[in-house]
């Protein structure tokens, strides 16, 4: 009993002190926002967060014009948020969010207006919010945890003189270490088989396959009834609603008509997410659409790689009218799924997207997939990937493999197996490098991987393998590795082959298009001349590195 009695009292002051500091940082969240739609870098702020100005400071680069608009939309969506987390919404209002998203939209639209400046895509600009708020999340439960510890620790000795004497100073650099920790991804070893697999995978993917869905859902209610749990009953297994979702066939892209929605879902992802509509025809996707994003997608159509298709719907159209509609009043497959997506309706331009019914190049069906192709006599993904690869460099896509990039890559906007294609972009855009320091460091980059792909594996190539080992925990044979250059060097000498004549008509016809899908909107021309004019200089670096 000396010993239950303390883990007794630390456990239920545990669940106390995380709504204690919860509702704290709501409080703080509340009264640092300005004007009810953003916020600041405010100090009081940043200590109650844990984040030093200097971090998000860093995230700031000096080619995407004045510092401190940006800080405040990377602080603002970091407190959007955390106040959806704690529940902000009982001190700043139902439509809070709203406010902040049209300030975000605001903020954003007058920091690229700036000139000689070259900002950044939207969607991977606040993906760099998602470490800070994690970050944030871990710095508060760190507080928790602390002050529970003493707590505790006081009653009746138990590790009183432990967490007495852990200084401020000391639970900082515990929480930085747990931080650490868990965003640093780790090659683990099978207990069973010995087999290397990735930590993302959570467990050996040879040894422990995934259940099926409908056997999980199972083992979940009843884990719950045994448990006795008074919240009712647990609703479906969110991996069985997706893989019920996978198998519904894709609706025809040009099918305009949205009568008969039967399903809603909303999928989260790198860029903002996507909605789901299951229609009489099949599946479509919804989302926001940009220039760039089209820029891309028609681009590597005309190439030869093959991504998902989309086409453009205006506001204004009656077609995006039917669509909002049809949208509000169909059934969702969860609470709240309908919100984004009729969110998304509101833009001046939506996207209607090929649904591609594949495997995200994510997780275990995805290392189950690569496995099984080994044994297969047909060909294999990986020079299809180069492809990819190549054509991601030609845009500056940096959101998925990071060949010529240092990031982690984004592997689910690659999908294996679709019944269209062995491998499928999705989710594509073109990034015009406006700064002239950055896309010289970005050419030398690009002409570092073309070399690599020429005469063998190096730096560029192992960051690639890496990043497929880590999120689907496979590592490629010599044969495989040769098959990923082989296809990133014939899509290099096929555009450098046809630069100048095909390749510019192409060019052209693509940047036609953009502008009469986006007439009217004011950036459309500035990103179609700046991505063109990278697109070509990207050209003629690789040309530099295939005939030096």
């Amino acid at each position: 009993r000396e010993s239950f009695l303390p883990r007794a009292i630390f456990t239920r002051g545990m669940a106390a002190a995380a709504t204690a500091a919860a509702d704290d940082l709501a409080v703080v969240l509340a009264k640092t926002c300005q004007g009810g739609d953003h916020w600041c870098c405010n100090d009081e702020l940043l200590e109650r967060c844990g984040l030093p100005r200097e971090e998000i400071s860093k995230l700031v680069k000096r080619w995407w014009g004045p510092t401190e608009p940006w800080l405040e939309m990377l602080i603002t969506q970091v407190a959007l948020e955390l106040g959806k987390d704690v529940g902000l919404t009982s001190k700043l209002g139902a439509s809070w969010e709203q406010a902040v998203e049209v300030w975000t939209d605001a903020a954003y639209a007058a920091a690229c207006s700036v000139p000689n400046s070259s900002p950044p895509q939207r969607g991977a600009l606040f993906t760099q919010t998602r470490p800070l708020v994690r970050k944030v999340m871990t710095h508060v439960r760190g507080v928790a945890l602390a002050e529970v510890a003493v707590v505790a620790g006081g009653t009746r000795g138990y590790r009183s003189s432990q967490a007495a004497q852990t200084m401020p100073d000391q639970r900082t650099e515990q929480r930085r270490s747990w931080h650490k920790s868990l965003t640093k991804v780790e090659t683990l070893e099978c207990e069973s088989c010995r087999q290397p697999f990735s930590q993302k995978l959570g467990t050996c993917p040879s040894c422990f396959p995934r259940a099926p869905a409908d056997r999980k859902s199972s083992v979940a209610s009843e884990g719950a009834v045994a448990a006795g749990s008074s919240s009712g009953p647990i609703g479906p297994d969110p991996e069985a609603v997706l893989q019920e979702w996978r198998s519904c066939p894709s609706a025809p892209l040009e099918e305009a008509g949205w009568s008969g929605i039967s399903g809603l879902i909303w999928v989260h992802g790198g860029s903002g997410g996507v909605g789901l509509v299951r229609r009489p025809c099949g599946v479509s996707c919804v989302k926001r659409c940009l220039p760039e994003e089209l820029f891309a997608q028609r681009l590597a159509t005309a190439l030869g790689v093959r991504v998902a298709g989309m086409r453009v719907i205006e506001y204004t159209s009656k077609e995006a009218n039917d669509m909002r509609l049809n949208v509000k009043y169909a059934p969702t497959s969860g609470e709240s799924d309908n919100v984004p997506i009729r969110r998304i309706l509101k833009h001046d331009f939506v996207c209607v997207m090929e649904f591609v019914s594949g495997v995200g190049m994510m997780g275990i069906p995805a290392h189950h997939y690569l496995r099984k192709r080994e044994d297969c006599t047909s060909s294999t993904p990986w020079r299809d990937l180069g492809r990819l690869m190549a054509f991601d460099m030609l845009v500056n896509n940096y959101d998925r493999l990071p060949l010529a990039w240092s990031n982690e890559g984004n592997l689910g906007n690659v999908m294996l197996g679709c019944s269209v294609g062995d491998v499928v972009g999705i989710d594509q855009c073109a990034a015009p490098i406006k700064h002239a320091d950055g896309l010289e460091k970005y050419l030398a980059k690009v002409q570092k991987a073309v070399h690599e792909a020429q005469v063998g594996e190096g730096k560029a190539f192992g960051a690639v393998l890496e990043a497929i080992f880590n999120n689907t925990a496979a590592k490629l044979a010599p044969d495989e590795i040769a098959d990923l250059r082989r296809g990133c060097l014939d899509f290099v000498k096929e555009v450098v082959d046809c630069r100048g004549g095909k390749f510019e008509e192409v060019l052209q016809e693509v940047g036609r298009e953009v502008r009469c899908c986006f007439a009217g909107q004011l950036a459309c021309d500035e990103v179609v001349e700046s991505t063109c004019s990278m697109v070509r200089q990207v050209v003629d670096a690789m040309d530099d590195v295939l005939c030096p």
